[in-house]
């Protein structure tokens, strides 16, 4: 009996407590019997006094507008965003720069209708993500006074970059470094230029000559172009005659400049070889124009001989009856000459190229 007393009397205690807790701090969950009445602070905010704080806030920003000459302010139909723009007096008037402020005061920036981001320009990274009237203007000036990037309009880079895509890719990550890029006219060193290669990262705006990036890059652009022009005004590896490259690793234009350059490679070989025999002929040959008759005669007079002393399948007789047979026709053409001579002429041949060679490097050293 006295332990139950006890835990009714913990209990009572409890409760007592959260009691004036709740009185104390009367935040959280409302008591039962409020559950199903709204409280003043359970009700939601108007969305439209948000909205008319930012009309005015907008507003306010309209008013206070201090605009360079040149720059204009659109009307954008209703809409409560703030649109500004430099447009430039040529022959047809461009818009070189515009601002977009939207209603909760966040901006973009744009360069001949290309989006600037404010995190990849050093001009633009130091204005805040929601601007107000004093930022707002030194926003509007900065561009005014800023140009546009002419990156590296050079003629042989723009050519060099046509031939490749349009870019050029990292060779070990494949990545795109840079590329051609033609969305407005770009002016350096007084002359105007349609088209021009950029660095990936070119900040697009810039109060100097060139943004940092493409500075930066003009060394690596000046190797790249120097191997491009040696890799094109030379043959290359793969075509050359010394190339040890496999052909079905060749495309059809290389398969034919290499077979191109093998074919010239012999000919000029064969010549060469034409003119060490000529030479060796006039320093060690003799005539046989004279001696044919007593040639045909010798072998008319021996060939009994040759036949009685020597078998059928020997390779003497064999030799002898060739040459006596191809010395009774006009043209050897119509001597149909046996395998075994066949294989004494290649090896006979083979013997002469190498004398020939060998020759030729004498002739070569000396």
């Amino acid at each position: 009996m006295g332990r139950r007393k006890f835990k009714l009397g913990r209990a009572h205690k409890l409760s007592e407590q959260k009691r004036q807790a709740t009185k104390k701090n009367p935040v959280g969950r409302p008591p039962k019997r409020c559950r199903n009445s709204k409280s003043p602070m359970s009700q939601p905010v108007s969305q439209e006094s948000h909205s008319e704080e930012g009309a005015l806030t907008i507003d306010k920003l309209r008013q206070n507008l201090s605009l360079p000459s040149q720059w204009t302010l659109h009307d954008n139909d209703g809409s409560r965003c703030i649109v500004v723009s430099k447009m430039m007096p040529y022959t047809q008037p461009i818009i070189t720069h515009s601002v977009r402020v939207n209603t909760d005061l966040s901006w973009e920036a744009f360069v001949h209708g290309k989006s600037v981001s404010s995190s990849k320009s050093q001009l633009l990274a130091k204005f805040p993500d929601v601007l107000d009237i004093e930022s707002f203007n030194s926003l509007i000036t900065c561009l005014d006074l800023s140009t546009l990037c002419p990156g590296h309009p050079d003629k042989q880079f723009v050519e060099m970059l046509s031939t490749m895509k349009g870019k050029i890719s990292s060779r070990h990550s494949n990545e795109t470094v840079s590329v051609i890029d033609s969305f407005a006219p770009v002016s350096l060193n007084g002359e105007t230029y349609n088209q021009t290669v950029r660095h990936v990262t070119c900040e697009i705006i810039t109060n100097t000559t060139k943004c940092p990036h493409c500075i930066q890059y003009r060394n690596s652009l000046r190797k790249s172009f120097h191997s491009w022009q040696k890799r094109n005004s030379t043959p290359t590896r793969r075509t050359s005659t010394s190339s040890c490259t496999n052909f079905t690793l060749l495309n059809t234009p290389e398969k034919l400049q290499r077979y191109k350059n093998l074919k010239r490679r012999s000919l000029a070989t064969e010549r060469r070889l034409k003119d060490v025999m000529e030479k060796l002929t006039l320093i060690h040959g003799i005539s046989l124009d004279d001696h044919h008759n007593d040639f045909e005669t010798i072998m008319h007079e021996m060939t009994e001989e040759v036949r009685t002393t020597h078998t059928e399948d020997s390779f003497r007789r064999i030799f002898w009856e060739q040459q006596l047979q191809a010395l009774q026709l006009n043209d050897r053409r119509q001597v149909r000459w046996h395998p075994s001579i066949i294989k004494l002429m290649v090896f006979t041949s083979e013997i002469q190229i190498v004398r020939c060679l060998s020759c030729n490097e004498v002739y070569r050293c000396a």
